[in-house]
């Protein structure tokens, strides 16, 4: 069969970007650019629970309050009532959302292990099949939908979008955030950006050409911030920690068990010495860091690493 884009349709305007073997799965996956301005994944398929069980541990992410995409939906929308989130994860937004008075919230993810730290905290993070869940909404029952680096991961962008927009109904707003496909790659390609991971890649005008397609008309695109702090991770990532770890794999002769397999399991004494470690080189990176973000800032606009964008339906 022919790779078929999953943002547009097409199956004849595409060419071969690149390739990429998945060690976890043993898939072999080609990459490809369509007319249409999206990359995309050959085979399109979402990676199942045991890939993301043996792939993706289980960390804890940055301070729901800290993270730049949060801010900007809360500077951007007004609470109305009815907000469904849309790869909830732990629940972090969720919960500064019903804080800020959106309610009732409501959460979809397709991982048990976040969506159960989710309703710990009191929160309504439900999974299952996303689309099923939307069919059973009364149409227009949303007012607001949110998807925050969730889009990348989908097989069928398209029909979730159609689904959204129905439960949606006229006026409904919808936020999301992706990875900037035209973001700087000053250290390669991150393992987080390649399938079964990530499936697609946008870039601001893909992005937006995608949502007008699909009865959306965009009121905000936002990919000019750079973010000083994951440039200043990624640095020391880069510089620091992954020679460390692929000295212990040719020592040891440990093949990586996980995309983020750098750090030692959480409360081991070697991991609290592996945190210093990592916080010293951050700390070393934090300098020019900066002069790389100024750089980027001065000469490459909407080059942010995360593209975020809101709509309302048509």
């Amino acid at each position: 069969m022919s790779p078929v884009c999953p943002a547009c349709g097409a199956a004849s305007a595409t060419t071969l970007a690149e390739a990429h073997h998945d060690r976890h799965s043993g898939t072999d996956y080609t990459l490809h650019a369509c007319g249409c301005g999206v990359v995309f994944a050959w085979p399109c398929e979402p990676a199942c629970a045991a890939w993301y069980a043996a792939a993706v541990p289980l960390e804890a992410s940055r301070p729901p309050g800290d993270d730049p995409r949060y801010r900007l939906f809360f500077s951007d929308l007004a609470p109305e009532p009815g907000l469904l989130d849309l790869g909830c994860g732990d629940g972090g937004f969720l919960a500064l959302a019903r804080e800020r008075g959106f309610s009732p919230c409501t959460g979809l993810d397709h991982d048990e292990r976040r969506a159960a730290l989710a309703r710990e905290k009191g929160l309504d993070a439900r999974t299952g099949d996303w689309a099923a869940f939307l069919r059973g909404l009364p149409e227009g029952s949303l007012k607001t939908a949110t998807l925050f680096d969730v889009l990348e991961h989908l097989h069928d962008p398209r029909g979730l979008l159609k689904e959204l927009r129905r439960a949606l109904g006229p006026g409904g707003r919808l936020a999301l955030t992706v990875p900037n496909a035209s973001r700087p790659l000053p250290f390669g390609r991150e393992d987080f950006d390649l399938p079964p991971h990530h499936l697609t890649r946008w870039t601001p005008a893909a992005l937006r050409a995608f949502l007008e397609r699909e009865g959306f008309s965009v009121t905000r695109l936002d990919a000019s911030r750079q973010d000083w702090s994951l440039t200043r991770e990624l640095m020391a990532l880069h510089w620091g920690v992954k020679p460390i770890a692929a000295l212990k794999r040719l020592l040891l002769g440990a093949a990586p068990k996980a995309m983020t397999d750098a750090a030692p399991s959480q409360g081991s004494a070697r991991r609290g010495l592996f945190d210093l470690y990592k916080t010293f080189c951050e700390c070393l990176a934090a300098a020019p860091a900066a002069l790389l973000c100024a750089w980027w800032s001065l000469t490459r606009p909407d080059s942010g690493p995360s593209l975020y964008i809101s709509a309302r339906r048509r």
